[in-house]
């Protein structure tokens, strides 16, 4: 985990980490990097399309496959295709995807999204589905806790919410 949360890659984008409790290479460094130099585009004085984004964490991965031990969801918006979130799992392969879950607590909530998530939503019911998905896994999961870092990502920038520990969506009294 991050302690800032969501690091942005580009006005559009973001790329969220997930990994073991074991030691890993810490992808931020390379973020930062990316950033300081100019994602690929900058230079046509455009921002550089999210597939770009995804395509070097999934090369960042693939190369450091020995050491680095997180999986990586970029998500953002571009002129081209709109909307998009990639996977990129550790070992360096990329595969877009209408959503994407990963982290410890991940495990614990495939059947409410698979059943939750519906093509078309708006912004507030996409903010509502993450943050349930989110707080049920917490629920469930030794590894996670704390506060939900929501992130809206459309062609107008980056929204952020943060949800605090006693303002987070409760399914269970356990």
């Amino acid at each position: 985990r991050l302690p800032a949360g969501l690091p942005q890659v580009g006005l559009h984008r973001g790329g969220a980490p997930s990994g073991g409790p074991t030691p890993h290479k810490d992808p931020e460094p390379l973020i930062h990097r990316w950033r300081r130099r100019g994602l690929p585009g900058i230079e046509l004085d455009q921002q550089p399309l999210v597939h770009t984004a995804a395509s070097l964490f999934k090369e960042t991965c693939y190369r450091y496959r020995e050491e680095l031990t997180a999986g990586i969801l970029v998500a953002g918006w571009d002129r081209l295709k709109g909307g998009q979130v990639y996977a990129v799992p550790m070992g360096g392969m990329m595969v877009r995807q209408p959503f994407s879950i990963g982290g410890s607590g991940s495990s614990y909530i495939y059947g409410f999204v698979d059943v939750s998530y519906k093509p078309g939503m708006t912004k507030e019911e996409c903010l509502t589905f993450t943050a349930n998905a989110l707080a049920l896994a917490m629920d469930r999961d030794g590894s996670s806790g704390g506060v939900i870092r929501l992130a809206a990502i459309t062609k107008d920038g980056v929204e952020r919410k943060v949800i605090l520990g006693n303002q987070l969506p409760r399914f269970s009294s356990i």
